[in-house]
């Protein structure tokens, strides 16, 4: 197994987790920004703002798992339905991610 070259943590602003993410998000990384995730939705914490600011490299599977983020986040089950489905309006409106990578002019 491959040493983790990814740094996740957690801050708390109010109602809104804040997940400062550094390093590598690779193949090999996703695990632990996947279990940070999972840890901040059980309890019901929905307001997560990814700070990607500190990301030095990002393959294609990083990308997939922000992905995956991204559906967990948004989408909840309706009880007795097999489907998936997003939220009503209101409901969404309560639901927030933001993904914050740097550009070129920030460097």
């Amino acid at each position: 197994m491959q040493a983790t070259n990814v740094s996740v943590s957690i801050r708390q602003a109010g109602p809104i987790s804040l997940v400062d993410v550094s390093g590598r998000l690779t193949f090999f990384e996703v695990g632990a920004l996947r279990d940070s995730i999972s840890r901040l939705l059980k309890p019901g914490r929905k307001n997560i703002v990814l700070n990607l600011s500190g990301l030095q490299y990002l393959d294609s599977s990083g990308i997939g798992e922000l992905a995956k983020i991204y559906v967990s986040v948004v989408k909840v089950r309706i009880p007795g339905d097999g489907d998936q489905r997003f939220p009503n309006d209101r409901d969404r409106d309560s639901w927030m991610i933001v993904i914050s990578v740097p550009t070129e002019g920030d460097q």
